[in-house]
């Protein structure tokens, strides 16, 4: 009885409390549930990819650097492969110095002559040549003459050190080394195609800065230019033909300039100052400003 009376408390309790709390529509709860689904796997779901198709400047873009490309591939074949040209610095063949060599500057000085055949052009529309010793440099001119029925010749005025016409071709190509031939009624001349080293002279111990000379000038009769800089170093340009670059030391009536040329050499030169004018060698200079 007592058993009964507490399943009876039990039911009354449960009933009670079910008709106490708030009732649940299934319907409602169904679609809450399916909504907050549909919601949480809209955030999470991936955004459809958009493809983009190249457009018409896209592929004009890379059909041209394509081009491009097998154009320099072609352009670098033919420069190291067939290139023939005179254009650049050669030396002759048997010289002390070869194409493994040139590496340092006594290699460079030694006695070797560089011939340098130039695009640039001089103002009157001439080609310019150049012979290089050491710190000396002589300036040129050349000029190509091509005939149908026989070889190139080349036509060169290089002073006294190398003026006249000589047939010519280049053989070789820029991995294995290209050979310059002249040929002349003195026979055939090769030449190898190498580059020149930078070389300089270095400063005297004794040099002494003389505010006075410092600068540069000229003389307009002759042409002549002088350069005196302050760190010793000096550059000569006689009608710009010849060009020479060393140091300089000063003393009382005389400027001693050292440059490089078969071996180290010097220069002294009488000097004094009337005024604003330098008196080098007996002809007087006047500073460039």
């Amino acid at each position: 009885m007592e058993e009964n009376s507490n399943k009876d408390f039990l039911s009354e309790e449960l009933k009670a409390e079910a008709e106490n709390s708030p009732a649940e529509d299934t319907n409602s709860l169904k679609n809450t549930t399916e909504e907050s689904l549909l919601t949480e796997e809209g955030q999470n779901a991936p955004k459809p990819i958009k493809t983009k198709r190249k457009g018409a400047i896209q592929i004009s873009v890379l059909v041209a650097a394509g081009i491009l490309l097998c154009a320099l591939i072609v352009f670098g074949v033919c420069k190291i492969f067939f290139d023939n040209s005179i254009v650049g610095t050669w030396i002759v063949e048997g010289s002390t110095a070869t194409n493994d060599q040139l590496k340092t500057e006594e290699e460079a000085v030694n006695g070797n002559t560089y011939y340098i055949f130039t695009d640039e052009k001089d103002k009157d529309g001439k080609k310019i040549a150049k012979l290089s010793v050491g710190t000396m440099e002589l300036t040129g001119t050349y000029d190509i003459i091509n005939t149908n029925d026989g070889p190139q010749t080349l036509s060169v005025s290089l002073s006294y050190f190398f003026t006249g016409e000589y047939d010519f071709k280049v053989s070789g190509n820029a991995l294995t080394g290209k050979v310059l031939t002249l040929s002349s009624d003195n026979g055939d001349f090769n030449f190898l195609s190498t580059s020149k080293p930078k070389v300089s002279v270095a400063k005297s111990d004794d040099f002494k800065v003389n505010k006075d000379i410092v600068g540069e000038w000229n003389e307009s009769d002759y042409n002549i230019t002088y350069i005196f800089n302050e760190d010793g170093t000096a550059h000569v340009n006689e009608g710009g033909t010849l060009t020479v670059d060393g140091t300089y030391v000063v003393d009382d009536s005389k400027i001693t300039i050292t440059y490089l040329a078969s071996q180290e050499s010097t220069l002294d030169i009488e000097y004094s100052l009337d005024g604003d004018t330098l008196v080098l060698s007996g002809l007087g200079y006047t500073k460039v400003k």
